[in-house]
């Protein structure tokens, strides 16, 4: 276990790295409306079109697409985290779209259960 003195500095350099960070729970649209500057910097993973059990409702379609829509609109620059659909792939053709494989979370747990789960990894320009 590291020195009491290592996790203060630890917790010191990500208090530097988050200083200028604001997470919110708001809306996309009402996060869009009031941080989109050509300065600003989006990281978004919204919740994906299967249905996340007790932790979240899933997308429909429509959502997808006016999320995607609007992305396309924004000023600051952004990278974006979907499941691998060919809805996703469809709303944002053109984009930097790169594909990563990923442990399936807590399912993972269970050595019966182990998977993993197609992930994209969508950059604006």
């Amino acid at each position: 276990m590291p020195s009491r003195s290592a996790r203060m500095d630890a917790i010191r350099a990500l208090n530097q790295r988050f200083d200028r960070t604001t997470i919110e729970n708001r809306s996309w649209e009402q996060v869009f409306d009031a941080y989109d500057t050509p300065a600003t910097f989006f990281f978004l993973d919204p919740p994906y079109l299967d249905d996340g059990g007790k932790c979240y409702e899933g997308w429909s379609r429509e959502e997808l697409a006016r999320f995607c829509a609007r992305l396309k609109t924004l000023k600051g620059r952004w990278v974006f985290t979907f499941q691998d659909c060919i809805d996703v792939r469809h709303e944002m053709k053109g984009y930097p779209i790169k594909t990563i494989t990923r442990a399936r979370g807590i399912v993972n747990k269970s050595v019966t259960d182990a998977g993993v789960y197609r992930e994209l990894i969508i950059t604006s320009r």
